[in-house]
């Protein structure tokens, strides 16, 4: 079992910076770039996912964000609670989105799916 150590936390936060500041100023393509490893390796359901993420909402402002740690049998994995003001459609409000951050092969990534889901219980 490999548990999330407090050195491997800066490096799980940093991804959740940097995917949701590239999605702040709709750069999709970092935001692919900071997605989880395998999950990159699925090339029609990444496309099909980044389309809907950029048609269905806009990131306005990060507000915060809270990685609590856990476990996982085969991999690094952390869920972190993220708080935005975002746009979804013609509605504005915050979203409250968990989102899991998986490290593979000494690279952390965002799990599209974890915002997916979180995006979909919103709308």
């Amino acid at each position: 079992m490999h548990i999330v150590k407090t050195a491997d936390i800066i490096e799980h936060r940093k991804a959740v910076a940097t995917y949701f500041s590239a999605w702040q100023r709709k750069d999709y393509s970092m935001m692919l770039k900071n997605a989880q490893k395998s999950w990159k390796l699925r090339k029609t359901e990444k496309l099909e996912a980044i389309n809907w993420i950029r048609k269905t909402c806009s990131v306005i402002k990060i507000i915060k964000f809270d990685l609590q740690e856990s476990t996982s049998a085969s991999e690094a994995m952390s869920t972190t609670t993220v708080l935005v003001r975002a746009k979804i459609g013609k509605r504005m409000g915050q979203l409250r989105l968990l989102v899991n951050v998986v490290e593979e092969q000494g690279h952390c990534g965002i799990n599209p799916i974890s915002v997916l889901r979180g995006l979909s219980k919103n709308i």
